[in-house]
């Protein structure tokens, strides 16, 4: 399936309907909305329900998943005892987005 959209030069082409719209998710925000929605369904079912009501995906930067944790107990133990099982599950989850880290913070949330 197409669509017809000029070319800026007086003449009109056809874009295949996937192109037009993927160009038109990215430029409305909401490719990135998506993305972020299969992060944060991944990490719910990496880290299971109690895990997650401490803690709460703040975004991907540079492909390292940021992570805030609501305790500094809940954030320690994270960090020292479960971030290397959890990337390597994240990434097997998630092997388009490319995560290469886990990043834990303190936040309130």
């Amino acid at each position: 399936m197409e669509y017809w959209r000029a070319n800026g030069q007086g003449r009109t082409e056809a874009t295949p309907v996937a192109k037009a719209l993927s160009e038109f998710l990215k430029a409305s925000g909401l490719a990135e909305a998506l993305a972020n929605k299969a992060i944060r369904d991944a990490w719910k079912e990496t880290v299971g329900s109690e895990v997650c009501q401490h803690t709460r995906v703040a975004g991907v930067r540079k492909q390292v998943l940021i992570i805030e944790v609501d305790s500094a107990p809940w954030l320690n133990e994270l960090a020292g005892f479960y971030k290397d099982t959890l990337l390597r599950e994240v990434q097997r989850r998630l092997p388009r987005e490319g995560i290469r880290d886990i990043q834990f913070k303190a936040g309130s949330f």
